[in-house]
């Protein structure tokens, strides 16, 4: 028996860590609306160059570079997460579902930090 190693999320590459992370369009979709409700700024490569980008300008503690790698690391987590969910549980997601999960994560994450002001800014993710 031939297992099928096409993508459970695209139906379009074969399936790898790197096709899933950078190249899957569905993968690309979620990751620019999550981008877009975060305000990170697009930079207009392709998806491994940006995160390539972000990931070595965002050693710093602040909040512009925490939210940036909160973003990334949580949209890693629920992308992998959609991809299992539809083989082990024959369950799925389109993106805007999947962009909610990750937004309702990252609000709430935000939202806790005790050093986290409270200014217009940052009012988009701590909205009641």
């Amino acid at each position: 028996m031939q297992a099928d190693s096409s993508c459970v999320l695209c139906h379009g590459g074969q399936e790898s860590h790197f096709h899933l992370f950078f190249e899957c369009p569905f993968s690309a979709l979620v990751w620019l609306q999550v981008r877009e409700k975060c305000e990170v700024p697009p930079l207009d490569w392709d998806l491994a160059s940006e995160i390539q980008w972000g990931v070595f300008h965002c050693r710093t503690k602040s909040i512009q570079a925490t939210t940036f790698k909160l973003c990334l690391l949580t949209s890693i987590y629920y992308l992998w997460r959609e991809r299992n969910s539809k083989i082990f549980r024959q369950i799925s997601s389109d993106s805007s579902s999947v962009v909610n999960l990750i937004m309702g994560e990252i609000n709430e994450c935000v939202c806790s930090w005790r050093r986290m002001v409270q200014s217009s800014k940052n009012s988009r993710f701590c909205a009641k």
